[in-house]
């Protein structure tokens, strides 16, 4: 394994639409223990993270551990995520793939800085505490993840969700239409102790992330509910709740 080195990255982007984004990233290795601190801002999002990682196996095992601050906009459901969290974890091979086993310490809280939310949102938690353990298992084209919460944490529940995917491409070199095949699927599962929280909930739709749905809008396809204002864009009248199971196929 080569060895690693001092590295300091700066990058900013400025979209069609006018939003823009700045990261800084520094990474200094010391000891077998590669450290890196990031920092991140955009129009919806803001982090600050500072990681320990381990460079080489003991035993088998890497070990790491994080501490983050983030600030994000959700606006599809109509508040900002404020979280500060702690990670541990140890994490290692399994056959042909690998495992990791996860330590999460994470006080989330709910700002509604958007105008008029629904009466389902303002009847939300603003704050919760949430520290859990997380185990996930990938292999090949597949990743199974099962996450526990409970005490000291104010939350708990049990959450699974898996990934599969894979990609069929033709064989034959003398195509004149060559063509690949991808199918990606998703499904999850929340079994909350009591009333679950927004952030622990599964929210469907917009253009990116693991449980997305291209071309639908970001609260277009989930539970919602209707903002207590009658002026408001009618792709912004509604807040999106999120839900305790998600089921998602993707082919193209």
């Amino acid at each position: 394994m080569a060895q690693a080195r001092r590295q300091c990255t700066v990058s900013a982007n400025v979209d069609k639409e006018g939003s823009a984004c700045f990261d800084l990233k520094f990474v200094q290795p010391f000891n077998g223990v590669l450290a890196a601190a990031s920092l991140g801002s955009s129009s919806v999002s803001t982090e600050f993270a500072l990681r320990l990682d381990s460079e080489r196996a003991r035993r088998g095992l890497f070990f790491g551990t994080e501490f983050a601050r983030q600030s994000k906009e959700l606006a599809a459901c109509g508040y900002v995520d404020l979280s500060t969290q702690s990670l541990c974890h140890v994490s290692g091979k399994l056959w042909n793939g690998t495992w990791r086993l996860t330590t999460d310490w994470s006080l989330r809280d709910l700002d509604m800085r958007q105008p008029q939310p629904s009466l389902s949102l303002q009847q939300e938690r603003l704050r919760s505490l949430k520290t859990s353990l997380k185990s996930s298992l990938s292999y090949r084209y597949t990743q199974l993840t099962a996450e526990l919460a409970g005490p000291p944490g104010d939350v708990a529940f049990g959450k699974l969700h898996a990934l599969a995917e894979a990609t069929i491409r033709s064989r034959e070199s003398g195509d004149f239409w060559p063509w690949h095949l991808h199918l990606a699927g998703v499904m999850g599962l929340l079994l909350p102790v009591g009333k679950s929280c927004a952030q622990d909930r599964f929210h469907l739709g917009g253009a990116s992330g693991p449980f997305a749905l291209k071309g639908f809008a970001e609260n277009g396809a989930e539970p919602r509910a209707r903002r207590m204002s009658e002026t408001l864009p009618k792709d912004k009248e509604h807040n999106a709740l999120g839900g305790e199971a998600v089921a998602s196929v993707f082919l193209g």
